[in-house]
């Protein structure tokens, strides 16, 4: 199946990533944070999870250094994810927030009386939770071409891209094996089954991976936005290819890599 080029307007889509740096280690691996910091985030933005935060911790992996919590909270339209690493040499957090505008009526932002700035209400719960105590900001889209050296000395590439699916595959069935089948393809490796929603019309699927995650959103006109983020460089073209192959006709106008974690300490640098 060919990508898919098209002048139709794209969703309104809002996403902002925010990398920190230096936090406290026992925070980094203190669940109650993770559930607190998620339910804030939605809160705070007036948008209400369709489930209880999804948190995993992450203590047996293949590298002791990896270790750290994953969580995700899933809204109409978007997603809350969070990715810790707790070791005393790398102490850092990864999150996202990603919705569409529109998707659900504001229901009087709790916490403040209007919507905060996305990327300080981002960065600010980060401190709050997790103490950390620098950070880096990126914008869906917005963020500087970035090449394969530069991914090569960051955490990971985070892809983004935008297209319209075919009706007759804007089911449950079809979605959930889309995103299984996505991780082994590239290398990735599941640590959670895919959570795939329906709500007011909107399918939502984020599935945790050990190199972090992957989203598709589905609006019920078809439109859909999706990201991959990994701790390990991918080709990008092999990629593509296989997200083409699965099913998903994106927009190749759309497509965007960031790298992310340029300051994530690697094997031999000081933290």
């Amino acid at each position: 199946m060919r990508s898919q080029k098209t002048s139709e307007k794209p969703l309104d889509v809002r996403h902002v990533m925010v990398d920190g740096y230096k936090g406290h280690c026992h925070d980094l691996e203190d669940l109650t944070d993770l559930h607190a910091a998620i339910e804030y985030i939605a809160d705070s933005i007036g948008r209400e999870l369709v489930n209880p935060p999804h948190l995993f911790p992450y203590f047996s992996g293949k590298n002791p250094a990896d270790k750290g919590l994953s969580g995700m909270g899933v809204m109409q339209g978007g997603h809350i994810t969070v990715h810790s690493f707790s070791d005393p040499s790398r102490r850092c957090v990864f999150a996202d927030l990603a919705f569409v505008e529109g998707t659900q009526a504001d229901n009087g932002f709790r916490r403040t009386g209007k919507r905060p700035r996305l990327d300080l209400l981002l960065r600010g719960s980060m401190q709050e939770e997790f103490r950390t105590k620098e950070h880096e900001v990126f914008t869906r889209g917005k963020t500087p071409p970035t090449n394969a050296e530069e991914i090569g000395q960051s955490f990971g590439p985070h892809l983004t891209m935008e297209g319209r699916l075919n009706p007759w595959r804007q089911d449950l069935n079809w979605t959930y094996d889309f995103m299984h089948g996505i991780p082994p393809a590239i290398g990735m490796t599941p640590v959670t089954t895919p959570c795939i929603t329906r709500e007011g019309g909107w399918v939502d699927a984020v599935l945790l991976i050990a190199e972090s995650h992957l989203s598709l959103h589905i609006a019920p006109d078809g439109r859909f936005y999706f990201d991959a983020f990994s701790c390990l460089p991918f080709d990008v073209t092999k990629v593509l290819e296989q997200i083409r192959e699965n099913g998903l006709p994106f927009n190749p106008e759309s497509v965007h890599l960031a790298a992310r974690g340029k300051k994530f300490p690697r094997e031999g640098q000081a933290s």
